[in-house]
C-alpha cells in the first residue's frame, strides 16, 4: 500500500507540473493531492514508530500566515529560537527544536524525512524548499522531552511549493496546536485543513493569538461553529492570548507559558501510538475513492478505446465479406484457384512447351500494356491489381475515419476524460500515414502469403476430379479446357487482368460446367471454405494483428505527464492490500 501511495503521489506531481494538464479540475487535484500526501507521511510515520518506538513526543504548531506561530514556539522555548518576521511567508520549511532529544531521534528523523535536505541552522536561506532543520537544546522542565516543530504558513501564496513539507510534519506530530489571530480564524483555508486531518485523531490544542479581552466571547463562539461545521469531533478549549500594544509583561508571559506547559502535558497522556495503524486505516479509506477517481476515468476510456477500435474493426470485416466475399462480381479468389486448377488439368508432355509458347505469344501484349502505363510505378501500384487489395485499401480509410469521429465524439462529450481523448486525437493524426503505410504493405504481404492456400484449394479440386477418372477425362478432352489453360497462364505471365480472365467464354464455360455438374455441390463446399479461411486469415493477421494492435498502441505514446498511467491490475492490487490492511511500513 505505501508503494502504491508513493507512485500514485509521483503520478499527481508529475500531472499537476503540465500546467495545461486537466485544466479545469486542478483545484480539486491539489485538494486530493494534499490529502494523499498527508496519508503516505502518515503510513510513513507508522514506520517510523514501528522502527523507533521510544521517539520524543513531536509537536507541529501550525497555522495562517501572520497568526503568530514563530512567537508561540519561543514562548514555549522561553528563548527566540524561532525566527519571527512580520513578513507573510517567511518560514518556509519545518524548523524543528529538540528538547532533550537523543542521537537517535536524529537518525530516525532523517529517515522520515528522507527526501529533504537537513539544514544546519535557521540562519540558512529561507528560499530554499525540501530541506528541513532539527536544533538540539538544552532541557526545559516545564514540558516533557519533545521535538517542537515551528511550520510554514499553509495559506501563503507560495504555499503550494512547501505544502510537502508542511503536511509531512502534521502528520509525524502526536500534538497539533494550532495558532490563529482574531484576523485569521474564519478563514476557509484554516478549516480545510483541520478537516482533511481529523482523521488522524492527534490531541488538538487551539491558542487565539492577538485578541481582545472584549471581543473574546464573540470570537470563541465563532470559532465553536466553525469547528462543528469541519469536524465531528469535540472542540478543545481555546487557550488565549490576550493583546497588548505594549507587549506581555514579565508576569503575563511566565502565566501563558505556565499554561500552555500544562495543555502540552495534558495533552501528551492522550498520545496513543498503537491506534497509529487504525487511524491510518481510516484516512486512506476516507479519501482513497477521490484520489482513484482520476485513475478509474483514464482506466475507464482505455475500456472504451479498446471497445471502439474492437467495434471499428468488426465493422470493417462486415464490409469486407459484403464488398468483396460475398459479392458476386467482386469475389475473385475462387476464379484465381480455378487459374491453378487450370495449369494442374494440362496434359503433362505437352504443358511445358504449351506454357513457353504462350507466354512468347503474350510477350508483345506485356510489352505494350507496360509502354501504356508511366514509366515510373511504385511498388504498390504494380502490385495492386486485384480488386481485394482495392477494397482493403478502401476498408482502411474506412476504418480510420469512423474511428477519428468517434475520438472527437467522446473527447466533446466526457469533460472529465477529455485530455485522454484530446491525446488519443492527436496521436492518431500524426501517426495516420505511417499506419496506412503499415497496413498497405501488410496487405501486399498477405496477398502473396495467401496464394499458398489458393494453391492448396486447386490441389483439392484436382484430387476431387481424379476420383472421378469420366469426369476429367472429358474435361481435358473438351476444347474450351484447353483454351482456358491458354488465358490462364496468359493471367499467371501478366498477359491479362483477372477481371478479364473471369469473362472469357472459356472461364465462363469451364465455371458453368464445374458449378452445374456432378463436381457442382463440391464445388460450392470448397468455395465456402475457401471464403472462410480467407475471412479468419484477413480477420487475424490484417485487421488483429496489422491494424487493430498498432492502434491499441498508440495510447503508449501519449505524454505521461498528462496522464495518471497507471494501470488497472496495479489498482485493483492496491485495494486488494486496503482491503486486507497490508500497508508495507518499512519507510527507506
Amino acid at each position: 500500500m505505501l508503494e502504491f501511495l508513493r507512485h500514485l503521489s509521483a503520478r499527481y506531481r508529475a500531472v499537476l507540473s503540465d500546467c495545461k494538464a486537466y485544466n479545469g479540475i486542478r483545484e480539486s487535484l491539489n485538494r486530493h493531492q494534499d490529502s494523499l500526501q498527508l496519508a503516505e507521511a502518515f503510513l510513513e510515520k507508522a514506520g517510523l514508530i514501528q522502527n523507533a518506538p521510544q521517539h520524543p513526543l513531536q509537536i507541529a504548531v501550525i497555522g495562517p500566515t501572520q497568526s503568530g506561530k514563530s512567537s508561540i514556539v519561543n514562548l514555549i522555548l522561553t528563548e527566540p529560537h524561532a525566527k519571527v518576521s512580520p513578513l507573510a511567508g517567511f518560514t518556509t520549511y519545518p524548523q524543528g527544536f529538540s528538547i532533550a532529544g537523543q542521537n537517535d531521534e536524529y537518525n530516525s528523523v532523517s529517515d522520515y524525512f528522507r527526501n529533504f535536505k537537513r539544514l544546519i541552522s535557521t540562519d540558512e536561506s529561507q528560499n530554499q524548499l525540501d530541506c528541513y532543520s532539527l536544533t538540539q537544546l538544552t532541557n526545559i522542565p516545564a514540558i516533557p522531552a519533545c521535538t517542537i516543530w515551528d511550520t510554514p504558513d499553509f495559506d501563503s501564496i507560495q504555499s503550494d511549493s512547501y505544502q510537502n513539507g508542511l503536511l509531512r510534519t502534521i502528520a509525524l506530530a502526536d500534538i497539533v496546536l494550532l495558532v490563529i489571530s482574531k484576523d485569521k480564524y474564519a478563514d476557509q483555508t484554516v478549516w480545510d485543513m483541520m478537516s482533511m486531518i481529523e482523521a488522524l485523531n492527534q490531541p488538538t490544542l487551539i491558542c487565539l493569538n492577538k485578541i481582545q479581552q472584549e471581543s473574546l466571547s464573540i470570537i470563541t463562539a465563532s470559532l465553536t461553529e466553525k469547528w462543528q461545521q469541519s469536524r465531528s469531533d469535540t472542540m478543545p478549549t481555546p487557550i488565549s492570548l490576550a493583546f497588548f500594544k505594549g507587549g506581555l509583561d514579565s508576569n503575563k508571559i511566565v502565566d501563558t507559558q505556565n499554561e500552555l506547559c500544562s495543555h502540552i502535558k495534558q495533552s501528551a497522556q492522550k498520545v496513543r501510538r498503537d491506534k497509529q495503524i487504525e487511524q491510518c486505516h481510516k484516512l486512506i479509506k476516507k479519501h482513497w475513492n477521490e484520489w482513484v477517481s482520476p485513475l478509474r476515468l483514464e482506466q475507464q476510456a482505455n475500456s472504451e478505446w479498446e471497445t471502439l477500435v474492437a467495434e471499428s474493426i468488426e465493422d470493417v470485416l462486415v464490409l469486407y465479406r459484403s464488398r468483396y466475399l460475398d459479392h458476386p462480381q467482386h469475389f475473385e479468389t475462387f476464379q484465381r484457384a480455378l487459374a491453378e486448377l487450370l495449369a494442374l488439368l494440362e496434359i503433362p508432355l505437352v504443358a511445358p512447351l504449351l506454357i513457353q509458347t504462350r507466354k512468347i505469344i503474350t510477350w508483345p501484349i506485356r510489352q505494350i500494356l507496360n509502354i501504356s502505363q508511366p514509366s515510373k510505378k511504385t511498388s504498390h501500384e504494380q502490385q495492386a491489381t486485384t480488386h481485394e487489395i482495392q477494397i482493403l485499401e478502401q476498408l482502411f480509410h474506412h476504418f480510420i475515419l469512423h474511428l477519428t469521429e468517434a475520438v472527437l465524439s467522446k473527447r466533446d462529450d466526457i469533460n472529465e476524460q477529455r485530455l485522454w481523448w484530446n491525446e488519443i486525437s492527436t496521436i492518431l493524426k500524426q501517426q495516420r500515414q505511417q499506419l496506412e503505410q503499415n497496413f498497405i504493405a501488410s496487405v501486399q504481404t498477405y496477398h502473396k502469403q495467401f496464394q499458398s492456400e489458393i494453391e492448396s484449394t486447386a490441389r483439392h479440386l484436382l484430387k476431387k476430379l481424379e476420383d472421378q477418372p469420366a469426369t476429367l477425362n472429358s474435361l481435358r478432352a473438351t476444347r474450351f479446357t484447353t483454351d482456358a489453360a491458354a488465358i490462364a497462364v496468359s493471367l499467371k505471365t501478366g498477359g491479362i487482368g483477372l477481371q478479364d480472365f473471369i469473362l472469357t467464354p472459356a472461364m465462363l464455360s469451364l465455371t458453368s460446367y464445374l458449378t452445374e455438374g456432378a463436381l457442382g455441390t463440391y464445388m460450392n463446399r470448397v468455395t465456402a471454405e475457401l471464403k472462410q479461411t480467407q475471412y479468419s486469415t484477413v480477420k487475424d493477421q490484417l485487421f488483429n494483428k496489422n491494424l487493430s494492435q498498432p492502434i491499441l498502441l498508440l495510447r503508449s505514446n501519449v505524454n505521461q505527464n498528462k496522464l495518471f498511467a497507471i494501470d488497472k491490475k496495479e489498482l485493483e492490487q492496491a485495494e486488494e492490500q486496503l482491503r486486507e490492511r497490508r500497508y508495507g511500513l518499512r519507510i527507506y
